[in-house]
């Protein structure tokens, strides 16, 4: 039986700050929030701006946990899977594409 010889697994990541990924500011991060809700479906506005779950003051209509790694309605407590999260950002990218 011949073993198997793993493959490379490629360049490594770049370095977050200067010369490598660049950390947007709050202009673009707002920006990005408008643009995710103007072409998401209605019921996922607001996802962006999502606060901690540890924020007890905020009032948006999501959390986002940390631990689990998954967006909460904060109303209602249901956790949003990665599927629906999936499919919204792909009627996201579809309609940012046809200029809708």
């Amino acid at each position: 039986m011949a073993t198997q010889r793993r493959k490379p697994l490629g360049t490594p990541l770049r370095p977050i700050g200067g010369d490598g990924v660049r950390i947007p500011d709050k202009q673009r991060l707002a920006e990005l929030s408008a643009l995710w809700d103007a072409n998401c479906p209605p019921q996922y506005r607001g996802l962006m701006d999502a606060a901690p779950v540890s924020d007890k003051v905020s009032q948006s209509r999501f959390v986002y946990d940390n631990t689990r790694l998954c967006y909460i309605v904060r109303k209602t407590g249901r956790k949003i899977p990665q599927v629906e999260i999936n499919r919204a950002f792909a009627v996201f990218q579809r309609k940012r594409k046809l200029g809708r």
